[in-house]
This record gives C-alpha cells, structure tokens and sequence, in this order.
C-alpha cells in the first residue's frame, strides 16, 4: 500500500524455537519462513516443490505487472504528448482547409482559366455546382473540372466590355453568323436549316 504516512516494517523469527524475538526492524520487509517451517516438520518434499514453483510462477506475474509510479509518470508523460501531437494534427489540418477555402475563386461566366493537370486554356461557361465542378469550354467541348484543379487567368470583366455577349464567346464563326441571319430574317439561312433537318 502506498501512503506518506505508511512504513515498511518487519519482526526477528528464531528459526530454531520458532518463536518472535520481538525486535522491530523498520523500512524493510520481513523474511518468509514458511518453506523453512514445513521443512522442519517433514512434510513430503513433492508437495513442498510444487508450492515453490507455483509461487516463483505467480510472482513472475506479479513483477511482470507491477507498474512503479516512475513508470507511470513516464507513460502519462507519453501519453500526454502523443495527445498534444495529435492536437497539433488536428489544427494544422483545419489550417489548410481553411487556407484553401480562403484560395477558392468564384468563377464567372467568360474567366480565362488554365487546367493544372494538362497546362491547357480554356473558358468557364458555368460557375461551380453543389459538387465544386466548374463546367469549362475546352477545345470545342464543355468539360467539368473540380474547381480545386483550374487556376484563374483573368477575369470575363478585365477581358471584355461591359455590354459584351458572353455567349458568343462559346460557338464558332459560323453557328454565330447563322444565328445573326436568322434573326435578320435571311431566306438563306432558312433555307440551310430546312436542309439540315431533311437530312437528319
């Protein structure tokens, strides 16, 4: 038992008559004679080995399990600091998250944006869905790309004026001058849509 106000102390045996001398030795524990005792009353040695072994067995264990308060102290010491290690994890961690929703850009229609993976330039035709996708025109195709993989070049509104069609910007030369001789009323360009859908 561990207590400040605990002492270790034991009393003399005389082995020979078997009775206590009646000293008291403090700060040490007392011999065991028990082995010593049955010895002198003959019990059967067979039995009296077994007891031997059995009790270096269980105090084997015992010391095998037997925790100082040094070592206590050193494993909340670990303890601790693998904690505190963790902690630091942790917030560095929520650092960087923070840190990259501070670098997310908010990409309009008409951006300038360059692919990381492919170096490739291309035109953001649709902000960022509920899945950070931005959709982008690359290449006579829309792509979506994770917003987290494109890096803005310019903004639609240093590149463009203000009253500027941005949907002009997604449809080639000709899609963009049938679509003007529609609205102008060219037969010709009826003409060529009549012949389209025939086709089809």
């Amino acid at each position: 038992m561990r207590h400040p106000l605990f002492r270790n102390a034991s009393v003399l045996f005389d082995k020979e008559t078997l009775s206590p001398l009646y000293e008291l030795i403090m700060g040490e524990s007392g011999e065991s004679n028990a082995f010593w005792i049955v010895e002198k009353f003959a019990f059967p040695s067979g039995v009296i080995n077994n007891a031997k072994r059995y009790l270096m067995t269980n105090e084997k264990n015992k010391a095998a399990s037997y925790i100082t308060e040094k070592d206590k102290e050193k494993l909340q010491s670990e303890f601790e600091k693998n904690k505190q290690r963790q902690l630091e994890k942790q917030i560095l961690k929520e650092e960087r998250l923070s840190s990259i929703e501070e670098r997310k850009v908010d990409y309009s229609k008409g951006d300038r944006v360059r692919l990381l993976d492919t170096d490739e330039i291309g035109l953001v035709y649709e902000e960022a869905d509920k899945n950070d996708n931005v959709t982008v025109y690359l290449a006579n195709e829309y792509k979506k790309i994770l917003r987290k993989r494109l890096s803005l070049m310019e903004k639609a509104q240093n590149l463009y004026p203000s009253d500027y069609d941005l949907d002009t910007l997604f449809t080639d030369y000709s899609a963009r001058k049938l679509e003007h001789d529609i609205k102008r009323g060219s037969k010709k360009a009826l003409k060529k849509i009549q012949k389209d859908m025939r086709g089809k």
